[in-house]
C-alpha cells in the first residue's frame, strides 16, 4: 500500500529505512534516503507521480532488506529461547 506520488512515497520509504534498518551501510538504502532528501525537503516540492517501474524497483529493494532484518530477528529469538531453556 505504498503511496503513488513521489514525495509521499519517498517520505514513507525513508521512514521505513530509518526506523527499521537503522545505520546499515547499504548503498540502496543510502540512495533512497538521498533521493528523499533532495526531493522532499525543499520549499518548492513538486507533486509528481513516481513512475511505476521505479516504485516497483524500490519496493523490491526494501523487501530484500526487510528479509535480512526478519532473518536476524528470528536468529536472535532462537538464540534467546535456547539461552532461557538451557541445554536439553
Amino acid at each position: 500500500r505504498a503511496p503513488a506520488d513521489a514525495r509521499t512515497f519517498y517520505l514513507a520509504a525513508g521512514h521505513f529505512i530509518e526506523q527499521w534498518l537503522g545505520d546499515r551501510d547499504d548503498p540502496f538504502a543510502r540512495d533512497i534516503l538521498a533521493k528523499r532528501d533532495e526531493s522532499c525537503f525543499r520549499s518548492d516540492v513538486p507533486t509528481a507521480q513516481l513512475p511505476r517501474g521505479e516504485r516497483q524497483r524500490i519496493l523490491r529493494g526494501l523487501r530484500r532488506l526487510a528479509v535480512v532484518l526478519v532473518a536476524l530477528a528470528a536468529a536472535m529469538l532462537l538464540t534467546t529461547e535456547s539461552d532461557i531453556t538451557g541445554p536439553p
